[in-house]
């Protein structure tokens, strides 16, 4: 989000090529990001999509409901772990 609270950006990042993709986002709450990623997931390489590990953040509320539209497993990252 910037300072003015204006625009907010979802990334991607691929743990082995160490590649970011910048997603827009309409807005912080889950449901926004849960669309944004669904969408984007269509755009990525298929071995980009076969799943998913969120932080331990709020976006991740809807996690089970993009599992189901999407038919791909989320994962969650454990704390202090790379």
């Amino acid at each position: 989000m910037d300072r003015r609270n204006q625009s907010v950006v979802g990334t991607r990042v691929e743990r082995t090529t160490r590649a970011l993709i910048w997603i827009p986002l309409k807005g912080r709450e889950a449901e926004s990001v849960r669309k944004a990623l669904a969408k984007e997931r269509k755009r990525l390489p298929r071995p980009m999509r076969l799943t998913r590990t969120y932080d331990r953040g709020q976006e991740r509320a809807q996690h089970q409901r993009f599992t189901r539209e999407t038919r791909r497993p989320v994962y969650g990252a454990h704390p202090q772990r790379p």
